[in-house]
């Protein structure tokens, strides 16, 4: 992956900018879409030294990703230090506990440069389930898997490669916060080629 990165930065650095989006969900975490084919997509995640992508456990207060299912089915390769994923599900057990979330309907400011958010309803999903990645880790999961994850280190890279369109892909999210039409601002920067230069650098340099 590092010298895919490298090759691409070093033959076509204005597609690789163009493909680029900083602060990407969350403060300090840019994403780097390195072949952007639907249905296989390469996209890298960069969560730097000073990234936001953390959040109480178990009760998930503040979180900062909500919990969501993917318009494909996508695998998690973590290249460099140590990313929990968290999954929940909508079929509930006869009995035990549950978790409440809010509901949001949202368009996602990665495919579309104006996001949006709506609340829904509240939901019940089961207790969130965690699976820590280390270096060198993967996870797959089919599109109707919802999760969210956690960096768990200092700074953290990570490859998100994706799969078949799920043509019934629901836009949902659940979170424990308040969210409406300004949750987003702030994030989703297209970087100028300073910014960029240095993080595939401080990138490459971390592979």
């Amino acid at each position: 992956m590092k010298e895919l990165l490298r090759h691409l930065f070093q033959t076509d650095p204005s597609g690789l900018q163009e493909r680029t989006l900083l602060d990407c969900h969350v403060q300090g975490v840019h994403s780097v879409v390195l072949y952007d084919t639907p249905g296989a997509r390469l996209r890298l995640f960069y969560a730097t030294k000073n990234h936001g992508l953390y959040f109480h456990f178990p009760d998930f207060k503040d979180l900062p990703v909500g919990f969501h299912a993917h318009h494909c089915d996508v695998s998690l390769y973590v290249l460099n230090g140590i990313l929990s994923n968290f999954t929940v599900s909508f079929e509930l057990p006869a009995t035990g506990p549950c978790f409440n979330f809010n509901r949001y309907k949202y368009t996602s400011s990665i495919t579309n440069q104006k996001g949006s958010m709506e609340y829904v309803s509240k939901a019940l999903t089961t207790i969130p389930k965690q699976q820590q990645l280390n270096s060198g880790m993967t996870v797959y999961m089919n599109a109707k898997t919802i999760h969210t994850v956690r960096v768990e280190s200092n700074f953290c890279i990570w490859a998100v490669m994706e799969g078949a369109e799920d043509s019934n892909y629901d836009n949902f999210l659940l979170t424990t916060r308040t969210l409406d039409e300004n949750s987003t601002k702030g994030l989703y920067n297209k970087p100028t080629m300073e910014q960029f230069n240095e993080m595939i650098l401080e990138m490459l340099n971390l592979l």
